[in-house]
């Protein structure tokens, strides 16, 4: 997976909320893979594999992170955008 969304503020807020538009569409394409393929491979009758019951654990810690990370990245986005239209629509522009 890999990590784009890098908020700088140099960058064009639209550039910034297209980032993170395709972080978030690769994230969730992620998330369903993992949330239908576990409980296919968790309810099969054979013994559970150490590397499959790892690989699992691995990919719910980073999906948590990464969702931890998504957020916090759209939230400072839309602060931005707010304060960009906040100066924007004031008197003094």
């Amino acid at each position: 997976m890999k990590r784009r969304t890098t908020m700088k503020v140099d960058q064009p807020l639209k550039h910034e909320l297209l980032l993170l538009v395709d972080d978030f569409a690769e994230h969730t394409c992620i998330s369903a893979f993992l949330l239908s393929a576990l409980p296919a491979v968790m309810s099969s009758d054979d013994a559970q594999r150490p590397e499959v019951i790892e690989g699992a654990k691995m990919c719910s810690e980073t999906l948590q992170a990464r969702t931890l990370e998504l957020k916090q990245s759209l939230d400072h986005a839309y602060e931005r955008y707010r304060a960009e239209q906040d100066n924007a629509d004031s008197p003094d522009h």
